[in-house]
């Protein structure tokens, strides 16, 4: 007897135990056979492209492209330049203008001139403009001007019904051709941005002549060694100490100094205590350290000493700070210059406490209170030192009860920062930029910082591995940038991060943690926070071991991820681990972070009875429902309409024209941002078609026929219709254009869950994308 092909029909529990997203039967939908997906490029790949013949078009499409130097006469290279001055060819060429008006209209004037996709539209009158419109007016006269039309072939599929597995006759996707695309909203006033990279400070991190002093200051004092290149501005200053630890360059150590020696300094007998590259010496530094300090402290008390002065020829380095941070900043570290030349760096003590720590009394260190009589005191004639703002000093940065939308590599740009912010995100924080690419003045990497007005609370997020790279970066971001806090990135799971001891890769060096976060919270005066997973292996969790210690390291708050290094984003977040590190920890912000998707899901970590946690990150939810943060604030589930967020995506990109610009590249760089989020919106179900409310983040969503066609089309997960739903907005797509998703986060593989130990495991981030027949798997 023949078996039934028909699938039995699964119970919403059966579903969820598998890790499916439980929908009504009759919004469900199964591509069984692909027909065609003739998307131009849309996919994976280069079309068979070699890197060199690639790099050649780019070079050949520059120099079509117009100066915009040129255009506002300000291009210094003439026919050297890199880009078109032919302001009539270009007008012949340039392509149609797209429907709807300049971006810029109602600011007066575009900063892209004719090259902008919608000069047509420009009532402001210039020579190159004026070029321009006498082109089409002939363009016009000569019929040539035609309509914008689309090149996209749409794929056809075959669906049936999973639950009952009969095939749905003649129910095929189809979605109608148009002619032209919907115009975008102007906006009525265009805000600038904020955090723009200025041409003299680019110049000065290219030449290396910005001064680190107060930085390295900070370095010296906690005996850490500056490998980074030194600057012209570094080898002045250090020229003139050619003795002292200012006197190095390009970071080299002698030998001597590379051991931790005690070097004699032969006038007293006095041991300048050189502090250790690095390694086990550096303890055995800070005790000489304090041992030399009740010596001198002891010889103030002395009849036959002067009260409160030091020898001249005393040189004392302390290689590791000798007061608590709360209670001592890097406004605390002074330079002695002794008669010999040397250099010394000292901490000022601003309460009593640390001496009562080390045996001293008030009466002892009388002449070193937290504000000295510097006329009376021969110990501080020679000081130099900055007013810089101690811990408890600094700005209050309250997170408690704040929604935080998190710092998200790629999609967390500017324009869905702003969609965010509208639908009520109190807290933002700028992409992850590497610190050693925004010391060598990079403008890309720089771009990633720019704020914009409506960003009340914003803070920038940057990352390496090293103190010295990010004690100079959060100086440099301090005396620069307009942010309310930076924060470190130590939890990335990316290979290439973590190959340059950046990212989660610190989770293996607890030690330099600790050196990173005090070296930059004593290089600015904006609040530390920091950012990090539960551990780097499966079964080592070992966040709990630092974490009631970085408060005392100068960081206001840390973020933990519920995962593993290993895990990058499979399995849940584990909230248990979570929530007993902030038990543990009651005066730190701990900020929890994984796996948020809905207000009940926030309220649960939150309001729980032994929840001790100020607030909690969301990341990925808000990717596929921004509005996560509106239903937060109503305390509802928002079945939020296809139209509505549709108005969301035109929303965007009327944001990401004004920011990446209107000219066709800027048009291009909307397009690629607009389809990575896409590619995670899709993943959204809406609550009308849902048998269990709320969605989880796990849940692997099936096929979805939507209750209108355009709610069908946001819930496709194929990248033509990404890419249709970009041409809808801005025109079609250039010749040779490829798209693949930069995150592979964008869907689940076929596989069903796993169990790990005793919880379900949700699907790792892979998709497949269908192009010409081909199945790209993104592992």
């Amino acid at each position: 007897m023949p078996q039934s092909d028909e699938k039995p029909i699964l119970s919403p529990e059966e579903l969820i135990a598998k890790g499916i997203c439980p929908v009504k039967p009759e919004y469900i939908r199964q591509i069984s056979k692909v027909v065609q997906d003739a998307v131009t490029g849309a996919g994976q790949g280069t079309n068979g492209k070699s890197k060199s013949k690639i790099k050649k078009e780019r070079k050949q499409h520059k120099k079509l492209e117009l100066c915009q130097a040129y255009l506002s006469g300000t291009c210094r290279y003439e026919e050297k330049c890199r880009f078109n001055h032919d302001i009539e060819t270009f007008a012949k060429q340039k392509p149609e203008d797209l429907p709807g008006s300049c971006p810029f209209l109602n600011t007066g004037s575009c900063p892209y001139g004719i090259s902008c996709r919608w000069a047509g539209s420009h009532t402001f009158s210039s020579p190159s403009q004026d070029i321009l419109n006498k082109v089409l007016k002939e363009k016009k006269s000569n019929g040539s001007d035609h309509e914008v039309t689309s090149t996209v072939t749409v794929p056809q599929v075959e669906v049936q019904d999973v639950r009952g597995g009969k095939e749905a006759t003649g129910d095929t996707v189809l979605i109608p051709s148009r002619d032209g695309c919907i115009e975008l909203s102007v906006a009525s006033v265009v805000d600038k941005t904020i955090n723009n990279l200025e041409k003299d400070l680019q110049s000065k991190l290219w030449k290396g002549r910005y001064d680190f002093q107060r930085a390295d200051n900070v370095l010296h004092a906690l005996g850490l060694r500056i490998g980074h290149k030194i600057g012209a501005a570094d080898q002045k200053r250090r020229s003139q100490n050619p003795d002292g630890e200012e006197g190095q360059v390009g970071g080299k150590r002698s030998k001597t100094e590379a051991s931790g020696a005690v070097m004699e300094d032969g006038c007293n007998g006095v041991a300048s205590v050189t502090p250790a590259a690095g390694g086990g010496s550096s303890q055995d530094c800070l005790m000489a350290a304090e041992e030399l300090e009740r010596e001198t402290m002891q010889a103030s008390k002395d009849p036959g000493s002067t009260s409160g002065t030091c020898p001249d020829s005393a040189a004392v380095d302390v290689s590791q700070p000798l007061r608590d941070p709360e209670l001592r900043t890097e406004g605390s570290d002074f330079v002695v210059s002794s008669a010999s030349g040397t250099t010394s760096y000292l901490p000022t003590p601003h309460t009593a406490e640390p001496y009562e720590a080390i045996g001293v009394s008030d009466g002892q260190h009388e002449h070193l209170s937290s504000k000295p009589h510097l006329e009376d005191k021969a110990l501080w004639r020679h000081v130099h030192t900055e007013t810089l703002l101690r811990t408890c000093e600094k700005k209050v940065l309250d997170f408690r009860g704040k929604s935080y939308l998190a710092p998200l590599t790629t999609v967390g740009n500017l324009p869905f920062r702003r969609i965010c912010k509208g639908l009520g995100a109190d807290i933002t924080c700028g992409e992850m930029a590497m610190a050693t690419n925004l010391l060598q003045g990079q403008a890309s990497e720089w771009a990633l910082l720019k704020r914009h007005p409506c960003e009340d609370i914003f803070g920038v997020q940057i990352c390496g591995g090293y103190p010295d790279a990010l004690a100079r970066t959060a100086q440099l971001i301090d005396e620069n940038l307009s942010v309310d806090f930076v924060d470190v990135n130590m939890g990335c799971p990316i290979d290439i991060v973590c190959d340059r001891s950046a990212g989660s890769s610190l989770l293996l060096k607890p030690k330099r943690i600790e050196e990173i976060a005090r070296a930059m919270s004593r290089s600015m005066d904006c609040p530390l926070t920091l950012k990090t997973r539960k551990g780097y292996y499966d079964g080592n969790d070992m966040a709990h071991t630092f974490i009631p210690q970085v408060r005392s390291w100068g960081a206001v708050a840390l973020t933990l991820h519920g995962r593993t290094r290993q895990q990058r984003y499979s399995r849940q977040a584990d909230w248990e681990y979570i929530s007993k590190c902030g038990r543990e920890s009651p005066d730190l912000q701990l900020i929890g972070n994984g796996d948020v998707f809905s207000y009940e899901d926030w309220n649960a970590h939150l309001t729980a009875s032994d929840s001790a946690l100020s607030t909690c990150m969301i990341g990925r939810g808000a990717l596929i429902k921004p509005w996560i943060f509106t239903e937060i604030k109503e305390q509802r589930h928002w079945d939020i309409s296809a139209g509505e967020r549709f108005d969301l995506i035109k929303k965007f990109c009327s944001h990401g024209l004004e920011h990446w610009g209107s000219d066709a590249r800027g048009v291009e760089n909307t397009r690629r941002f607009l389809l990575e989020w896409l590619s995670y919106l899709c993943r959204y179900v809406p609550v009308g078609l849902l048998e269990v409310v709320p969605q989880q983040l796990h849940w692997r969503p099936p096929p979805l026929k939507g209750r209108n066609d355009l709610e069908t089309l946001l819930s496709s997960d194929s990248a033509a219709d990404w890419v249709r739903i970009s041409e809808m907005l801005l025109g079609p797509v250039p010749e040779g254009f490829t798209f693949s998703p930069k995150h592979k986060s964008s869907s689940y593989t076929e596989a069903s869950a796993v169990e790990h130990n005793g919880k379900s495991s949700s699907y790792t981030e892979a998709s497949a994308v269908e192009h010409n027949g081909k199945r790209d798997q993104q592992a």
